[in-house]
Order: structure tokens, then sequence, then C-alpha cells
């Protein structure tokens, strides 16, 4: 566990009494241009990261806010005592 899930987990803890939810992301690598980039300068750092991730690969630039879209729902990780809102068709 990374310090930044440290804090979220201590604060969700917290205040999760109150009805408050939080929540973080910490995408780690996206395949951004900038990583095309670093690639073309050093080739291999591509494979040397997506070894390092359990996935096996970085996250698409547009899968980190669809994560970021889904941690308000209450059919998220956590669940608290307000009503589900409703979801989009």
């Amino acid at each position: 566990m990374t310090r930044g899930h440290s804090i979220t987990e201590t604060a969700a803890v917290s205040w999760a009494r109150d009805g408050i939810r939080v929540n973080g992301i910490t995408p780690g690598g996206a395949a951004t241009e900038t990583i095309a980039a670093w690639e073309e300068a050093t080739p291999g750092i591509t494979k040397h990261i997506n070894a390092s991730i359990r996935l096996g690969r970085m996250a698409e630039p547009a899968e980190v806010p669809q994560v970021a879209g889904f941690l308000p729902w209450n059919r998220g990780i956590l669940r608290h005592r307000h009503r589900e809102p409703t979801l989009p068709s």
C-alpha cells in the first residue's frame, strides 16, 4: 500500500460514520504520447513499465476518467446510507 492509499483509507474510515465517501485514483502509468516518445528515445521502457504492473499493461488514457466517473456511485466499492443515484441510460 502506498502512502496515498493509506491517507485515502484513513479519511474514508474516519468520515464514513458521517456519510461522507472518500475515494482516490492512483492511475500509475498511462499509455500517453509522452510514454510513446519515451519509448522512442529509450527502446524497451514500455515493456519494463508493463512488467511492473499487475494487469501487465498501462492504462489507456480513456480508462482513467471512466474510473473517476464510477467512484461516486453507490455501486462502487464502498456503500453508504444514502440512496443510490439514477444511473445514466
